[in-house]
């Protein structure tokens, strides 16, 4: 009998601090989440003038007292066609305010690379054993509002992507209501150079070009 009750006291007892240590994760993975979601590069680039003719500073200021520093390269004279297409990484929370944005004010095209279809798809891929959709603070829904939308999209990804799962980038290609070109880099990763580099340049100049022409 007293080795039983002992036996029951421990197993109590590990419960209890098995209890405590699920309650630290989640408490610190709450309070954290921001941080390990967004991890910005700090650097100061430096004045825009220094790298691209006639560029201006910015500092745009938000409703909630944010004061983001950004980069302005106006048209030539006479060349302004009247139109924007959007880029985003699959950084952080980018395609997901990127396509937000897209349906409250429409673009002439959206490039999304390495996009996933809402953030808790990604993050529970790193964290299956979180209950993740319910501590996420910020959705960040892609395929809704873009599904919602005829603005044409064009999704580039790489299928060695080990940060957005490359299905994910795939099921926003067919999920999304205008899909203008998919671009799939083989053997490509996340932040492998070519995800910096003409694929995706090419890609956004297509994407002009199309704009360009049913402008026209």
């Amino acid at each position: 009998m007293g080795g039983t009750g002992r036996r029951g006291r421990t197993l109590r007892r590990g419960l209890v601090a098995l209890v405590l240590v699920i309650g630290v994760v989640v408490g610190l993975f709450w309070t954290l989440q921001r941080q390990l979601i967004y991890v910005p590069d700090t650097a100061d680039p430096g004045p825009v003038a220094r790298l691209v003719a006639g560029g201006q500073d910015l500092t745009l200021r938000t409703s909630d007292g944010l004061e983001l520093s950004s980069w302005l390269v106006p048209d030539a004279e006479g060349t302004d066609t009247r139109y924007a297409v959007l880029l985003a990484p699959g950084n952080g929370g980018n395609p997901g305010v990127v396509a937000e944005l897209a349906e409250r004010h429409r673009p002439a095209a959206v490039v999304l690379r390495s996009p996933y279809t809402v953030f808790a798809d990604v993050a529970s891929t790193h964290y299956p054993w979180l209950p993740i959709r319910m501590l996420l603070r910020d959705d960040f829904d892609v395929v809704g509002p873009l599904s919602r939308t005829d603005v044409p999209v064009t999704v580039v990804y790489g299928t060695a992507d080990t940060i957005v799962p490359p299905r994910l980038s795939e099921r926003v290609s067919r999920e999304v209501a205008v899909l203008a070109e998919e671009v799939v880099l083989e053997g490509v990763g996340h932040n492998d150079p070519e995800m910096f580099g003409a694929p995706v340049a090419d890609a956004v100049a297509r994407a002009v070009g199309r704009a360009g022409h049913g402008a026209g």
